[in-house]
Order: C-alpha cells, then sequence, then structure tokens
C-alpha cells in the first residue's frame, strides 16, 4: 500500500518542479524565488519567499488574461476565455486543497513541495495565457 502512494508522491513533486526548473534560469521571479529561499531554509521564509514567487506569477497571470482579452476580436471569444478561467480557477483551488491533503505532513520538505506546487500551478497558467498571446499577435 505505501509503495504506490510513494510513486505517485514522487510523481507530484516531480510534476511540480520540472516546471520552475526549466525557466529559472531565464525568469527573473524564478531567480528572485530560488535566491529568497537560498538565504534562509526556515519555515517561515519557505512561506514568505513562496507568497512572493505567487503574487508575482499571479501578477503575470493577470496581465496576460487582459492583454488576451484585448488581442481577440468577438465578444464570443472574450466570453470563452473568461470562463475557461473561472473554470482554470476553481481547478486551481481545488488543486491547492489537493496539495494541502497530500502534503499535510511535519518538516520544511512538506512546506516546500507544497508551496512549490503552487507557485508553478500559477505559473503554468500565466505562462499558457502568455503563448496564446504570442500566436495570436503573430496573426496581425
Amino acid at each position: 500500500m505505501k509503495k504506490p502512494f510513494l510513486l505517485a508522491l514522487a510523481a507530484l513533486t516531480l510534476g511540480c518542479s520540472i516546471g520552475a526548473a526549466q525557466e529559472l534560469d531565464q525568469n527573473p521571479i524564478d531567480v528572485h524565488y530560488a535566491a529568497c529561499l537560498a538565504r534562509d531554509t526556515s519555515t517561515e521564509n519557505i512561506y514568505v519567499c513562496a507568497f512572493e514567487a505567487y503574487a508575482s506569477w499571479d501578477k503575470v497571470l493577470d496581465q496576460q488574461l487582459k492583454r488576451l482579452l484585448r488581442n481577440l476580436k468577438s465578444d464570443k471569444d472574450r466570453a470563452s476565455v473568461k470562463h475557461s478561467q473561472d473554470v482554470w480557477m476553481s481547478f486551481r483551488d481545488n488543486e491547492f486543497k489537493t496539495y494541502d491533503i497530500a502534503f499535510n505532513r511535519p518538516g520544511k520538505t512538506w512546506v516546500k513541495m507544497r508551496a512549490n506546487c503552487r507557485v508553478d500551478l500559477v505559473k503554468a497558467r500565466a505562462l499558457q495565457l502568455k503563448s496564446y498571446n504570442e500566436v495570436l499577435e503573430k496573426r496581425k
């Protein structure tokens, strides 16, 4: 019984950290997040660093969503994107609950995994919206 749980946990953990590793060299938010974590490994600092990174990625997400809505020509397309974002936000909230359940264990490692997963989820959506904008803007 423990083996499947550990395998699932390993897969989830890798999934949460791979995105951050791929962008680390290129993105100032990730560079700042890594530097913040390196300065102080206390649980409190992990929360502070993760909150800053999350807020920064959430701001990028919001900017990209507004940009996407401006790039769309029809009200129908804008309504579809708004609906998609509402559904994504519901997914995000439920995914965060899952992280809380899966990583509700004592120790800094678990706190850091939960924080990284939250940051990575919002980062992934921000980058996804950015890629939509890049495609639409190339068509102009």
